[in-house]
């Protein structure tokens, strides 16, 4: 029973760095876009 806990643990974590890491590139892309908008 630990042992499925556990599994179910890591998948939760593993799930919310992809979350993390996908809010990242989307502010990353957004503040670009802002970049590309104040040169012109």
């Amino acid at each position: 029973m630990a042992q499925q806990e556990a599994t179910i643990h890591r998948k939760i974590s593993q799930v919310k760095t992809k979350k993390s890491v996908v809010l990242n590139l989307f502010s990353i892309s957004l503040s670009s876009l802002e970049i590309v908008f104040n040169m012109y």
